[in-house]
C-alpha cells in the first residue's frame, strides 16, 4: 500500500499516527494536529502544537489543514487572534480545493473579517463551495439569494437551496425557510409550516430555532397563546447558546408572563443580555434598577418566593457595575459561520 494513501483517524493507534507524522505523511500530521487541538486520542490538549502541525500539513498541500489553521487564527487557539491570517489560510485551502475553506472564505468576505467586505466575492466562494459538495454552504448560498447579497434577490432559488439543505438535516436551513413562510417570501404566509420547520430545527438542537419558535407561542401566531411554552423555549435557547433569548426571557420575568413574576431574575437576565451587546437591555436594566430602588415593599422584587436572602440578591445586582461600554456590532446570521472544525467532522 502506498504510504501516502494510508488513512488516519481516531481509531488509529497513537504510535502509528506519530510514526506517520515522523515519516512526513500529511494525513498523519493532520490527524496528530487534530488530536492535540481537541485533547483526545491519547494526548493532552496543546493548541499551540496543534497549530504548528496544521501549518506543517498545510505546507505539504494537505488542503483541510489550512481550514483548521484558519479556525485557530480566527479563534485565537494556539496562535494570536488574527482575522487576516485566518482569511489567508482559508484562501490557501480553497486554492487546494477544500470546500470548507471556501465556505469560510466566503464568510470573511461577507462580514469583512480580515478582508475588505465584498458581497459578490462572498457569493462566489459560497457557490464554489457548494459545487465542490459542501452541504452547509447551501444555507449560505440560499441566504444570499434570499436577501440579494452579491446576487439579484431570487426567492425561488433560495427555497430550492434551502430544501436541498433540508435533505442534509441542516438546522439553519429549517430556521431560514421557516422565516420565508412566516414573512411570505416567495410563498404564501403559512405559520403552520413555519412552526413545523422550527420544531424540526429544535429537534436538531439549532440554538436560534427555540428562540424563533417561542415567538409563535408568545404572540399566538398560528397557535394558541402559550406563555409557559414560550418561556420554556427561551430557556432552552439560552441553554443552547443563543444570546438573543436573554432579553426576551427577562421581559417575561419582569411582567410575570408564563413564569412567576421575579424582578431578581429579570435583572439578572437583562444584565446578561447587556453584557452580550444588547443596548436596549442596558436601558431596561437601568430603568428597572431605578424602579426597584424606589420601592420599599419586598414583594416588588419577587421576594415572596426567595426568603430574606432575596433582598441581598437584588442589592448585589443593583450595586454591580452595569455595563457602560456596550455596543451592538452588525449582526450576521449564524448560518454564515461554518463552525464545525473540519479536522474532526
Amino acid at each position: 500500500m502506498d504510504a501516502n494513501t494510508i488513512k488516519y483517524d481516531l481509531e488509529t493507534p497513537l504510535e502509528d499516527v506519530k510514526a506517520g507524522a515522523a515519516a512526513n505523511r500529511p494525513a498523519a500530521i493532520f490527524e496528530l494536529a487534530s488530536r492535540y487541538h481537541h485533547g483526545d486520542g491519547g494526548v493532552e490538549r496543546d493548541t499551540r502544537k496543534a497549530a504548528q502541525l496544521f501549518e506543517r500539513a498545510g505546507k505539504m498541500k494537505y488542503a483541510r489543514a489550512w481550514n483548521s489553521l484558519g479556525l485557530c487564527y480566527e479563534r485565537g487557539l494556539g496562535v494570536a487572534p488574527d482575522l487576516a491570517a485566518a482569511a489567508r489560510c482559508y484562501r490557501k485551502g480553497g486554492e487546494l480545493g477544500d470546500p470548507t475553506s471556501l465556505c469560510n472564505l466566503g464568510t470573511c468576505y461577507l462580514k469583512g473579517d480580515g478582508v475588505k467586505k465584498n458581497p459578490k466575492s462572498a457569493f462566489r466562494f459560497f457557490q464554489k463551495s457548494v459545487n465542490l459538495g459542501h452541504k452547509n454552504a447551501l444555507v449560505n448560498l440560499a441566504y444570499c439569494y434570499q436577501n440579494g447579497i452579491g446576487v439579484d434577490k431570487d426567492y425561488a432559488e433560495a427555497i430550492r437551496c434551502y430544501e436541498l439543505a433540508l435533505a442534509e438535516n441542516i438546522g439553519e436551513a429549517y430556521v431560514n425557510l421557516a422565516w420565508m413562510y412566516q414573512e411570505g417570501q416567495g410563498v404564501e404566509v403559512d405559520y403552520a409550516k413555519s412552526i413545523e420547520l422550527l420544531e424540526k430545527a429544535v429537534e436538531l438542537e439549532t440554538p436560534v430555532a427555540s428562540h424563533n419558535l417561542a415567538r409563535f407561542y408568545r404572540d399566538g401566531l398560528g397557535v394558541e397563546l402559550n406563555y409557559e411554552r414560550a418561556a420554556e423555549l427561551y430557556h432552552l435557547s439560552i441553554d443552547r447558546g443563543f444570546d438573543g433569548s436573554y432579553y426576551s426571557l427577562a421581559e417575561l420575568y419582569e411582567n410575570g408572563v408564563g413564569v412567576q413574576r421575579d424582578f431578581v431574575k429579570a435583572l439578572e437576565l437583562y444584565r446578561e443580555s447587556a453584557t452580550r451587546g444588547e443596548e436596549r437591555a442596558l436601558r431596561r436594566y437601568r430603568e428597572l434598577s431605578k424602579y426597584i430602588s424606589t420601592r420599599t415593599d419586598r414583594a416588588i422584587v419577587g421576594a415572596d418566593e426567595h426568603d430574606e436572602a432575596s433582598g441581598l440578591v437584588v442589592q448585589s445586582i443593583l450595586n454591580a457595575s452595569a455595563p457602560s461600554d456596550v455596543t451592538v456590532d452588525e449582526i450576521i446570521t449564524e448560518e454564515f459561520k461554518d463552525v464545525a472544525d473540519d479536522d474532526q467532522e
